[in-house]
């Protein structure tokens, strides 16, 4: 998630009126996102839908919350069992300052439904998100997002959840929550762009190792779509089949997760279709977005969007009425 206050204000090709357009601008000069993460004690298929729709509303209304804070907020979760625990986490995750307008990387501890100490994980002049997590031969990295840098980079990190060591693995490259997947006998590096496509135009690299040469997909962009396109977190496999997250940011920046099921991925070829969708709970306190989705173990963590003042806390009240009309799903 970048830079997310200027940058959600771009709109889509179907909301281009002048009421919308002067709605929004008002809303971005005095509202923004409020992001915040929680864990679930449910396993990611059901989260995700993939086991009906009973399942997955009872594993939502089992969320339990981190706290927050006025002067920041908590985006991007992508938890992990640490390496030789059956219940002890870790979770990474955006932390942006309102002040600074910038993002770095946070690392919580998470044991027995509860969240533990904060640590910062990373930080660079540059702005941090999204930082998909993997096992490097046995120890935890992340790869954050950091095209702002032009940076693709994995960052092994020590037994507290800080980064210590970095390896390159893209230069002079822009882009936007890449997500890494091992499938066939290569690997696979699904995001978007920096710029205007950026929620708009899926782009698949591969490579041989995860430490590169990259390579653009033959029908780059693979998907353009406001819909889906945008990375919503790591790949489920359940029941035999590959499913992807995707960001549906039709109506405004990161408005739910939509969950695909891939049919086919190669050199040269790429379909997905729609399966289900995880949408935040109409009324409840996070309920403006949710875009990211991740799991480990018997625990699956998301994110969560309310409408929050930049002027002042007793504002959040008006929030709602700069709240779009709901889209029905494609």
């Amino acid at each position: 998630m970048m830079d997310v206050n200027r940058r959600q204000a771009r709109y889509s090709p179907a909301d281009q009126s002048i009421a919308n357009r002067v709605r929004r601008k008002l809303q971005y000069s005095i509202y923004r996102q409020k992001w915040n993460i929680a864990a679930t004690p449910y396993s990611v298929s059901v989260v995700a839908g993939l086991e009906g729709r009973r399942k997955q509303q009872k594993a939502l209304d089992d969320l339990k919350w981190m706290d927050e804070r006025r002067d920041f907020f908590a985006a991007d979760p992508f938890i992990i069992r640490k390496p030789g625990t059956a219940s002890e986490y870790l979770i990474f995750y955006e932390h942006l300052s309102w002040r600074t307008n910038r993002g770095r990387i946070d690392c919580v501890d998470f044991k027995d439904g509860q969240f533990g100490a904060v640590r910062v994980c990373l930080e660079s002049p540059y702005h941090l998100s999204y930082p998909h997590v993997l096992l490097d031969e046995g120890q935890i990295a992340i790869l954050p997002e950091h095209s702002a840098s032009k940076d693709l980079s994995i960052y092994r990190v020590n037994e507290r959840g800080v980064a210590d060591k970095k390896t390159t693995i893209g230069r002079h490259l822009d882009l936007v929550d890449s997500t890494l997947l091992f499938h066939g006998d290569r690997h696979w590096l699904f995001c978007t762009h920096a710029g205007a496509a950026d929620k708009s135009e899926l782009h698949i690299y591969h490579a041989e190792t995860v430490f590169g040469p990259w390579r653009p997909h033959e029908r780059n962009p693979v998907k353009t779509d406001l819909f889906d396109a945008r990375p919503a977190g790591a790949f489920i496999r359940h029941g035999g089949e590959l499913f992807r997250p995707a960001q549906d940011c039709r109506s405004h920046y990161g408005a739910g997760v939509v969950v695909n099921r891939v049919t086919r991925l190669t050199e040269s070829e790429f379909v997905e279709e729609q399966v289900s969708e995880v949408r935040p709970k109409p009324g409840s306190r996070y309920d403006y977005g949710l875009h990211t989705i991740s799991s480990a173990g018997e625990y699956t963590a998301i994110d969560g969007a309310r409408i929050e003042s930049s002027i002042h806390p007793r504002l959040d009240r008006f929030g709602h009425l700069f709240r779009p009309r709901p889209r029905a799903a494609a």
